[in-house]
């Protein structure tokens, strides 16, 4: 735990209200509890979370809660606070270079690495340090699974997929990629990801995949997304950092999902379908612009008749 005045003296930001409060992390605001650091982009985002403390860039007027306010882009300063926490090892660092120790049956294991009965890992696969992973799994050749990820059992992962990644995370005017991530992998029991797959890991929270989930071959899973249970994912699907998908949502190939995004319980998105807005429960969607399946079909009638 770290009190707010040590935090505000460290940084570059400015504290408004108590700073006896002890925090244990930060996170974003719609999954904070009460202990966090809630990273607030709105004032309605500042109302709803259960925090009592709001990291925000912008003036929020009658909130009772108390803030850290800070003058730039407010993902940047989230992540020089998490910085505090891994000093304090609260947090792991997950930027260090790992020491690998290479194993009998031929893939390398960091430290505390944890595998379940008649689970097998395939040769030249990379399992970071304090990974566990359940029983009966099957990790083929050339995987790669990133410090402290959590498996279930029965999950199959296939050749050159690449789980808890660094997400390809622009917070400022950095170079994308800089930044390694505060949170986890967490996939659920009986779920099966394709070859050549990523699964970045969680930025400020994080990235989850639910029990009974298949995930096809090349689809890119950005940081903090949560998908639910019994999902399809078809190949070369794309879901941006912060989506949702919620259980039953099948989106086919080619799709995409960007950023922030809440796609409802049994939608269908469509293959090569752009997604830039929340879908309603058993929704179909379809269409560069993600329009309702029935709407697209008749709008390219139409265009048909003409040209």
């Amino acid at each position: 735990m770290m009190l707010l005045n040590e935090i505000a003296e460290q940084l570059h930001v400015h504290l408004i209200g108590n700073g006896e409060i002890a925090v244990s992390g930060i996170t974003y605001a719609d999954v904070a509890t009460e202990s966090q650091i809630a990273i607030s982009m709105s004032r309605s985002e500042a109302m709803r979370t259960a925090a009592k403390v709001v990291l925000t860039n912008k003036i929020l007027l009658g909130i009772d809660k108390t803030l850290l306010f800070c003058d730039g882009a407010i993902l940047k300063a989230a992540k020089e606070i998490g910085e505090l926490f891994v000093s304090h090892d609260e947090y792991p660092d997950y930027a260090l270079q790992e020491s690998y120790t290479w194993q009998d049956t031929g893939w390398l294991a960091g430290e505390n690495v944890i595998i379940g009965a008649s689970s097998h890992v395939g040769a030249f696969s990379y399992i970071g340090k304090n990974v566990q992973i359940g029983s009966n799994c099957i990790i083929y050749p050339n995987v790669y699974i990133g410090a402290g990820s959590i498996i279930g059992s029965n999950v199959i992962i296939k050749p050159g997929a690449r789980i808890a990644s660094p997400a390809f995370f622009m917070y400022d005017n950095h170079p994308a990629n800089d930044f390694v991530g505060f949170g986890k992998v967490r996939i659920g029991n009986n779920v099966t990801i394709g070859s050549n797959t990523v699964v970045q890991r969680g930025s400020f929270a994080d990235t989850i995949i639910g029990a009974d989930t298949g995930i096809g071959d090349g689809v890119v899973i950005g940081h903090d997304v949560h998908i639910g249970r019994k999902c399809r994912i078809v190949s070369q699907a794309g879901i941006a950092g912060r989506s949702v998908l919620e259980d039953g949502v099948e989106v086919m190939g080619q799709a995409g999902i960007v950023e922030n995004v809440n796609i409802g319980e049994g939608s269908i998105i469509k293959a090569k379908s752009l997604v830039s807005k929340n879908v309603p429960d058993n929704e179909v969607i379809s269409g560069l612009y993600g329009r309702k399946h029935i709407e697209e079909m008749r709008l390219q009638a139409v265009l048909r008749k003409k040209f």
